[in-house]
C-alpha cells in the first residue's frame, strides 16, 4: 500500500503535566493506488519553553513524532 502525505494539522495544548505542553498532530494520508484516506492522531509531550514560538513548537513535535512512529514500527 504505497501512500502519500496529504495534510497536516498541528495544535498545543497546555493541560499536560509538570508545565509540559502536549503538540498535537493530525496526519492524513493517502493510498495513492485506491484514493483511500487514513487519519493518525498523535500528541507528543513536549518542553514548555518560554521563548520558543508556535512554529518551533510544530518542528519540535513533528521530530518526536518521527522518533515515536519509528519506535512503534520497529515493533509492530
Amino acid at each position: 500500500m504505497p501512500i502519500k502525505l496529504d495534510d497536516t494539522k498541528f495544535a498545543l495544548d497546555d493541560h499536560a503535566p509538570l508545565g509540559k505542553l502536549w503538540g498535537r498532530l493530525l496526519i492524513e494520508v493517502v493510498d495513492t493506488e485506491t484514493e483511500i484516506r487514513q487519519t493518525v492522531h498523535l500528541e507528543v509531550l513536549l518542553e514548555n519553553g518560554e521563548r520558543i514560538n508556535f512554529l518551533q513548537y510544530e518542528k519540535l513535535a513533528r521530530q518526536e513524532a518521527k522518533k515515536l512512529l519509528n519506535q512503534v514500527a520497529e515493533q509492530l
